[in-house]
Protein backbone atom coordinates (compact mmCIF):
# COMPACT_ATOMS: atom_id res chain seq x y z
CA UNK A 1 0.00 0.00 0.00
CA UNK A 2 1.39 3.38 -0.96
CA UNK A 3 1.39 6.05 1.70
CA UNK A 4 2.25 9.69 1.57
CA UNK A 5 2.72 11.40 4.93
CA UNK A 6 0.36 8.97 6.62
CA UNK A 7 -2.45 9.46 4.13
CA UNK A 8 -3.81 6.50 2.20
CA UNK A 9 -4.02 7.43 -1.46
CA UNK A 10 -7.45 7.15 -3.07
CA UNK A 11 -6.09 4.74 -5.66
CA UNK A 12 -5.33 2.29 -2.82
CA UNK A 13 -8.94 1.92 -1.74
CA UNK A 14 -10.43 -1.42 -2.78
CA UNK A 15 -13.68 -1.12 -4.70
CA UNK A 16 -16.65 -1.69 -2.40
CA UNK A 17 -19.68 -3.64 -3.61
CA UNK A 18 -22.94 -3.53 -1.67
CA UNK A 19 -26.21 -5.41 -1.51
CA UNK A 20 -29.14 -3.36 -0.17
CA UNK A 21 -32.26 -4.99 1.30
CA UNK A 22 -35.22 -2.86 2.33
CA UNK A 23 -38.91 -3.21 1.52
CA UNK A 24 -39.27 0.53 0.88
CA UNK A 25 -38.17 1.65 -2.62
CA UNK A 26 -37.40 5.18 -1.42
CA UNK A 27 -34.97 3.88 1.22
CA UNK A 28 -33.21 1.68 -1.35
CA UNK A 29 -32.96 4.64 -3.72
CA UNK A 30 -31.58 6.91 -0.98
CA UNK A 31 -28.99 4.33 0.03
CA UNK A 32 -27.97 3.76 -3.60
CA UNK A 33 -27.60 7.52 -4.18
CA UNK A 34 -25.60 8.15 -1.00
CA UNK A 35 -23.22 5.31 -1.80
CA UNK A 36 -22.85 6.21 -5.48
CA UNK A 37 -21.81 9.74 -4.52
CA UNK A 38 -18.83 8.18 -2.73
CA UNK A 39 -17.95 5.73 -5.51
CA UNK A 40 -19.49 2.70 -3.79
CA UNK A 41 -21.41 0.37 -6.11
CA UNK A 42 -24.75 -1.20 -5.24
CA UNK A 43 -24.68 -4.52 -7.11
CA UNK A 44 -28.05 -5.82 -5.93
CA UNK A 45 -31.30 -4.78 -4.29
CA UNK A 46 -33.74 -6.96 -2.38
CA UNK A 47 -37.20 -6.32 -0.95
CA UNK A 48 -36.97 -8.92 1.83
CA UNK A 49 -34.58 -11.22 3.65
CA UNK A 50 -35.23 -14.21 1.42
CA UNK A 51 -34.27 -12.28 -1.70
CA UNK A 52 -31.28 -10.79 0.15
CA UNK A 53 -29.99 -14.29 0.94
CA UNK A 54 -30.38 -15.39 -2.67
CA UNK A 55 -28.61 -12.30 -4.01
CA UNK A 56 -25.80 -12.53 -1.46
CA UNK A 57 -25.08 -16.11 -2.54
CA UNK A 58 -25.14 -15.11 -6.21
CA UNK A 59 -23.31 -11.76 -6.06
CA UNK A 60 -20.91 -12.13 -3.09
CA UNK A 61 -21.07 -8.47 -2.00
CA UNK A 62 -18.41 -7.03 0.24
CA UNK A 63 -21.16 -5.41 2.35
CA UNK A 64 -24.85 -6.22 2.85
CA UNK A 65 -27.07 -3.47 4.22
CA UNK A 66 -30.23 -5.01 5.67
CA UNK A 67 -33.38 -3.42 7.07
CA UNK A 68 -34.28 -5.01 10.39
CA UNK A 69 -38.01 -5.16 9.59
CA UNK A 70 -38.94 -6.62 6.20
CA UNK A 71 -41.76 -8.93 5.05
CA UNK A 72 -41.30 -12.71 4.67
CA UNK A 73 -37.90 -12.64 6.42
CA UNK A 74 -36.52 -9.77 8.44
CA UNK A 75 -32.99 -8.48 8.37
CA UNK A 76 -31.88 -10.16 11.58
CA UNK A 77 -32.66 -13.65 10.30
CA UNK A 78 -31.24 -12.74 6.88
CA UNK A 79 -28.03 -11.55 8.57
CA UNK A 80 -27.62 -14.85 10.40
CA UNK A 81 -28.07 -16.81 7.18
CA UNK A 82 -25.79 -14.59 5.11
CA UNK A 83 -23.16 -14.85 7.84
CA UNK A 84 -23.23 -18.65 7.48
CA UNK A 85 -23.14 -18.77 3.67
CA UNK A 86 -21.05 -15.65 2.95
CA UNK A 87 -18.74 -15.21 5.95
CA UNK A 88 -16.65 -12.55 4.17
CA UNK A 89 -19.64 -10.27 3.64
CA UNK A 90 -19.80 -7.50 6.23
CA UNK A 91 -23.30 -6.85 7.59
CA UNK A 92 -24.86 -3.46 8.37
CA UNK A 93 -28.35 -3.22 9.84
CA UNK A 94 -30.79 -0.37 9.13
CA UNK A 95 -33.66 0.48 11.42
CA UNK A 96 -35.98 3.24 12.54
CA UNK A 97 -35.30 2.14 16.14
CA UNK A 98 -32.23 3.08 18.15
CA UNK A 99 -32.96 1.27 21.42
CA UNK A 100 -30.01 -0.62 22.96
CA UNK A 101 -31.84 -3.98 22.80
CA UNK A 102 -32.34 -3.57 19.02
CA UNK A 103 -28.67 -2.81 18.54
CA UNK A 104 -27.71 -5.80 20.71
CA UNK A 105 -29.90 -8.14 18.62
CA UNK A 106 -28.24 -6.86 15.45
CA UNK A 107 -24.82 -7.50 16.92
CA UNK A 108 -25.87 -11.02 17.95
CA UNK A 109 -27.02 -11.64 14.37
CA UNK A 110 -23.53 -10.80 13.11
CA UNK A 111 -23.84 -7.14 12.17
CA UNK A 112 -20.74 -5.00 12.48
CA UNK A 113 -22.70 -1.72 12.26
CA UNK A 114 -26.18 -0.39 12.96
CA UNK A 115 -27.52 2.72 11.23
CA UNK A 116 -30.70 4.50 12.26
CA UNK A 117 -32.63 5.54 9.16
CA UNK A 118 -33.10 9.14 10.20
CA UNK A 119 -29.29 9.46 10.17
CA UNK A 120 -28.66 7.74 6.83
CA UNK A 121 -27.19 10.86 5.23
CA UNK A 122 -24.51 11.26 7.89
CA UNK A 123 -23.89 7.74 9.18
CA UNK A 124 -24.23 5.30 6.28
CA UNK A 125 -21.07 5.92 4.27
CA UNK A 126 -18.81 6.02 7.35
CA UNK A 127 -20.43 2.76 8.51
CA UNK A 128 -19.68 1.09 5.16
CA UNK A 129 -16.06 2.24 5.26
CA UNK A 130 -15.67 1.10 8.88
CA UNK A 131 -17.22 -2.28 8.05
CA UNK A 132 -14.74 -2.79 5.23
CA UNK A 133 -11.80 -1.76 7.41
CA UNK A 134 -12.74 -4.16 10.22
Amino acid sequence: MQRSYGVILVSDVTHITVLVADDHPLVRETVRTLLAEMGITVIGEAVDGIEANELAAELHPRVAILDVAMPRMGGLEAAKRIRRTEPETRLIMLSVYDEPQCIARAEQAGACAYVVKRRLATDLVPAVHAACAA
